[in-house]
């Protein structure tokens, strides 16, 4: 009797354990199953001054759905705004809009750049690190056009053992521009993150540390980049490689190079005996050498209209460059 009563209690717990299991099973089989699909057509309409009113359709199996917004012009990441029921379609932003916490606000004001999104629920892949899982549609009003390629780098160089870059303005750049040089492991060294001080900058000292380092001396060569920003596609890049720095420099009052703008002939004037067995080199703003010339003249008139380089070198050794426009 002892025996059966024995068999009966493992019989009846390996039951409970079984249906234990199988309760688990179940709801977590039940619960993927009802994860809601992500909305689709998510629109805004903005017909009505300082309104902004998403419409979208609703995925499967959507219980409800969360509201977020960013303010992109003000950099005010407001994150998440409300919830509101699965049978809503539509959400509209205007006026004072705070989100949820309570710990920012942003009124809305037409022509500003903003990102809205929205979650479906429920979602089991939630949004880590600001990482958006699937269930996170958004959509942007207003987004500013990107820039180009930096255009118009030139290199010049003023003083010893530095040299400046300089690029043409461009209004569409909002976020200023990266500025690097290429260190002497070929690995890129970032030296200015969304720089908006002008468009030139000027190189010296060391950049980089070990395998990267590089110090910017006079009789070396350096490459360098430009980045326009914003730049989401990551492809507003330019670059230029400078002409070889002489450590033996002339002098600026030494001559005068003209007439600038040229059409036909650029010349060299000055100090005879500076000059004395001078070369003259034109250089593209990329760094290829386009002609040269065995005296105080050159002719570019069979040379594209355009920004040049053209880098002046006499019996000393002694060179400088200079920038000058063909018509």
């Amino acid at each position: 009797m002892h025996h059966k009563i024995t068999q009966y209690k493992s019989l009846k717990l390996a039951t409970l354990k079984w249906l234990s299991v199988f309760s688990l099973f179940l709801v977590s089989s039940l619960s993927f199953a009802q994860d809601a699909d992500p909305i689709t057509n998510l629109t805004i309409d903005n017909s009505t001054s300082n309104v902004f009113v998403l419409n979208w359709n609703t995925g499967a199996n959507t219980a409800g759905f969360n509201v977020y917004l960013n303010d992109n012009t003000n950099g005010n990441n407001l994150g998440y705004i409300a919830s509101i029921a699965g049978d809503q379609t539509s959400y509209t932003f205007s006026g004072l809009v705070t989100n949820n916490s309570g710990s920012s606000s942003t009124t809305m004001t037409d022509g500003n750049h903003y990102t809205f999104t929205v979650q479906s629920t429920p979602d089991d892949t939630p949004s880590v690190d600001g990482d958006y899982g699937d269930n996170y549609i958004s959509e942007s009003i207003n987004a500013p056009a990107e820039p180009a390629a930096p255009t118009g780098l030139m290199i010049s160089q003023n003083a010893p053992n530095e040299f400046t870059l300089t690029w043409d303005a461009d209004a569409a750049a909002t976020g200023g521009f990266n500025v690097a040089i290429v260190g002497a492991d070929g690995s890129d060294i970032w030296v200015e993150w969304g720089y908006s001080s002008g468009t030139s900058y000027t190189f010296s000292g060391v950049y980089g540390s070990g395998a990267s380092e590089i110090t910017i001396a006079d009789g070396n060569v350096y490459e360098v980049k430009l980045q326009a920003l914003p730049d989401s596609d990551y492809n507003a890049y330019s670059a230029i490689t400078t002409s070889t720095l002489s450590s033996n420099r002339l002098q600026d009052t030494y001559f005068e190079v003209y007439p600038n703008p040229v059409s036909d002939v650029l010349k060299v004037k000055g100090n005879q005996a500076v000059l004395n067995g001078v070369n003259m080199s034109v250089f593209s703003v990329t760094g290829q050498l386009v002609k040269t010339s065995n005296s105080t003249s050159i002719n570019v008139s069979d040379i594209k209209s355009g920004m040049y380089l053209v880098s002046i070198e006499n019996k000393l050794n002694q060179k400088i460059i200079k920038r000058f426009v063909k018509n």
